[in-house]
């Protein structure tokens, strides 16, 4: 009598460790993963970089000389200045020089006038607005101001204020000058021209 309940009991032992065994195991395939998910990489700073400065609305230097202003350079073709965006008219059209274009740069400000003759192409640009020389020549320059930047400029007259048409060197083409215009010691327009053109400004 006493070895049955003695094996009963061993019995009921194994079933209880068999339950406690099955409920583990279950538990472990009911815990969820710790794996994390994974983000995207972030692009490279010098990605980003070569992005923005790939970018079209990039600024472009409205600066006159040595050889043109942004995209448009003397001696380049009616269709070169269009297909930079230039809009060509015959309102401001001169002797030599029938067609011109007014220019924005950067757009929405106008920065200069150009003048297309036929046999040279671009040859001479005005400046416009607030836009100056490399040397810092604007319409807004006194006379004395040019002098400084340009040590060899000479008057067409022989002037020794600088009133009426004179004509200065540009630095790193010599096949252009700055054609400046001076009335009672102050600038009232400055060109970029082409040593050889038929415009009569």
């Amino acid at each position: 009598m006493r070895a049955a309940l003695t094996l009963a009991g061993v019995a009921g032992l194994l079933a209880v460790a068999a339950c406690g065994k099955q409920e583990a195991t279950n538990g472990a395939a009911q815990q969820p993963t710790s794996n994390p998910v994974s983000q995207p990489a972030s692009a490279p700073a010098s990605e980003a970089a070569s992005t923005a400065a790939a970018s079209p609305e990039a600024a472009v230097d409205a600066v006159l000389g040595p050889d043109g202003i942004g995209p448009y350079k003397l001696g380049s073709s009616p269709a070169d200045a269009q297909a930079a965006g230039a809009r060509l008219t015959d309102t401001f059209a001169s002797p030599g020089c029938p067609n011109t274009a007014d220019v924005e740069i950067p757009k929405g400000t106008v920065a200069a006038r150009l003048y297309f003759s036929a046999k040279h192409g671009l040859s001479a640009i005005r400046l416009l607005g607030d836009t100056h020389t490399a040397e810092g020549i604007s319409n807004d320059s006194t006379m004395i101001e040019v002098k400084k930047a340009y040590p060899k400029v000479r008057n067409a007259t022989g002037a020794a204020n600088l009133d009426g048409t004179n004509l200065a060197p540009v630095a790193g083409n010599a096949k252009a000058s700055y054609r400046i215009d001076g009335f009672s010691g102050e600038v009232d327009y400055v060109y970029l021209v082409l040593a050889d053109n038929d415009c009569k400004l």
